[in-house]
């Protein structure tokens, strides 16, 4: 066995047939040079006198349905009710029943995938995009592994150029300059949206069996609106640190962003994996920011106050003001084309988080209709970390 692969079979779909999950193993590296390319600098300084080669528009389908195409139905077996077992019950945190080639926490399937190449950029659509009446001929051309077809319904035009954040810090690293998203090059960007499992996770900490009690350590660990609901206030959320069923907002979040980085790094792996397969270059690299990629796709979006962003006090938020320091932070909320709702998050837009009535309507919208999330207006809790670029060239070759 080798690592030197040649595309020496036309058909993707006859190559990844012949091409074993070891083989891809072994075969996995980050393979950044390739046709077209220049490295600019330094004892590896080196450019090619080719022409880029992009990708076919197969190749392109099978990297695709690797990354997040629609496989069938989820297994789900998990205990619906506790049964005999006391306090073991919960299975209701599953979000969807259809799964993708890369694994999701609670099946929420947070993260959307973009397209990017010399034509325009593309969203791949998650499994709750689409009818639910789709989804069995969706599955059947997986099995069928017509990649090609799978790529054209589940891709949506949103821009009809490759589109890009400005080319240097904090948007691109120095050392990432010379290869990234590139004239030639096929770009695949995951974002994810949190808001929707962010609820599902609060009705599973808040539930019974679970009973966590959540302080807000940027407001002197107070409780984050649960005060009355701690069992020393006669409610049933275990406030007694001791018990060790305690959490902070900002544990929640981390928990979010480990969701989203577990899947979003399934996906880079699948990614890398069918590349080898191919014999194709390619490599992940960091493309988090906090804004600048949702500004480059166009999402729409909404200044919010820095003091708001670090949860200041009023005399906090004055003293900033007066300094001229409460700089504005854009931030995603939501992405359209064509009056089309592709991304929509499910939390409320609120100087304070939902409560009351606006945040009863929030869960109630949530639980009645998981696959169309309301259109009230609303704030995305969104990310990007990686991309996955793809350059067309044999694998183990420097590509000259």
């Amino acid at each position: 066995m080798t690592t030197d692969v040649f595309r020496h079979v036309p058909e993707p779909e006859k190559q990844l047939a012949h091409y074993s999950l070891l083989d891809a193993l072994l075969a996995r590296r980050s393979r950044r040079f390739g046709k077209g390319m220049r490295l600019n600098g330094g004892p590896l300084a080196y450019a090619s006198v080719h022409e880029p080669e992009p990708l076919s528009l197969a190749e392109e389908a099978a990297l695709a349905f690797a990354a997040c195409g629609i496989t069938g139905y989820t297994m789900a077996e998990l205990p619906y009710q506790a049964g005999d077992v006391a306090g073991a019950g919960g299975g209701n945190i599953i979000m969807n029943f259809v799964g993708r080639t890369a694994f999701s926490a609670d099946a929420a399937h947070l993260v959307t995938v973009f397209v990017l190449n010399d034509d325009g950029v593309w969203l791949l659509k998650r499994p709750q995009d689409y009818p639910r009446l789709e989804v069995p001929e969706l599955v059947k051309a997986a099995r069928e592994q017509r990649w090609v077809d799978l790529y054209e319904k589940s891709r949506v035009r949103i821009a009809d150029r490759r589109l890009d954040v400005p080319r240097e810090p904090p948007f691109v690293p120095p050392f990432n300059k010379w290869s990234t998203n590139l004239r030639g090059t096929t770009y695949f960007l995951p974002i994810a949206e949190l808001s929707g499992l962010f609820i599902n996770v609060l009705l599973a900490a808040f539930s019974e069996e679970v009973a966590y009690f959540v302080v807000d350590e940027r407001h002197n660990f107070q409780p984050a609106g649960v005060a009355k609901f701690a069992r020393s206030k006669g409610g049933y959320l275990h406030d007694n640190f001791m018990e060790g069923r305690a959490a902070t907002v900002g544990l929640l979040d981390t928990w979010m962003y480990e969701f989203a980085a577990v899947e979003q790094g399934a996906m880079l792996q699948n990614l890398a994996l069918v590349t080898a397969a191919l014999g194709l270059g390619g490599f992940p690299h960091l493309a988090s920011h906090p804004f600048g990629w949702f500004q480059a796709l166009d999402f729409r979006m909404e200044d919010i106050p820095f003091s708001r962003t670090i949860g200041a006090g009023l005399l906090m938020k004055g003293l900033l003001g007066l300094l001229k320091k409460d700089i504005p932070i854009p931030t995603a909320v939501g992405l359209e084309r064509d009056g089309q709702v592709l991304i929509k998050p499910r939390c409320v837009m609120a100087e304070q988080p939902p409560t009351g009535r606006t945040g009863r309507r929030c869960r109630l919208a949530f639980l009645a209709t998981p696959t169309r999330p309301s259109r009230r207006r609303s704030l995305a809790v969104s990310i990007s970390t990686h991309v996955m670029a793809v350059s067309q060239r044999p694998m183990g070759h420097s590509a000259p």
